[in-house]
């Protein structure tokens, strides 16, 4: 956690932004919680997050999310990261559309990392249900399907890296 970076801009984010090595708060962030922390970016409408990234020497940001899946025609978080500008200050973002099939999705996602050679990656993904945004909580080495992805594979209890 002490490479990983994180944004926050009110009370509710002080977990988070205790959490990692790189915290980051918003300009337009109460001011008892801008007394917490020493780094400080512009306001939400004024670009401080590609301010904070340019900052911290970040120039390329990968950005994924999945393609539609179980029977959806689209795929919110993907339509919103379509919106996504290309450039934002000097921040290069590229966009990648990550299949919905086991396997192929961190092939795909891995092959990018490659070619592109950002300095981070942000994973934007759909949860069905919930009315904002909200980070993962928790990540284990299994792949465990609900449902069949794209191409109908449905992994139960399989190790991600055995």
């Amino acid at each position: 956690m002490k490479e990983a970076i994180t944004f926050g801009d009110n009370f509710n984010d002080l977990s988070m932004l205790k959490a990692v090595g790189i915290p980051i708060l918003m300009g337009n962030a109460p001011e008892e919680l801008k007394k917490q922390f020493r780094r400080l970016t512009s306001d939400n409408n004024h670009d401080g997050l590609a301010e904070a990234l340019e900052k911290n020497s970040m120039k390329k940001l990968l950005l994924t999310a999945f393609t539609p899946f179980d029977g959806e025609r689209i795929n919110p978080a993907l339509e919103a990261v379509k919106l996504v500008k290309d450039k934002i200050g000097n921040l290069e973002i590229v966009k990648l559309e990550v299949p919905t099939v086991f396997g192929k999705s961190i092939e795909t996602v891995r092959e990018a990392i490659e070619r592109e050679k950002p300095d981070f990656v942000l994973s934007i993904g759909q949860a069905g249900g919930r009315a904002e945004i909200t980070p993962e909580r928790v990540a284990i080495n299994l792949d465990d399907a609900r449902i069949p992805d794209n191409e109908g594979n449905q992994p139960i209890d399989e190790p991600i890296f055995p």
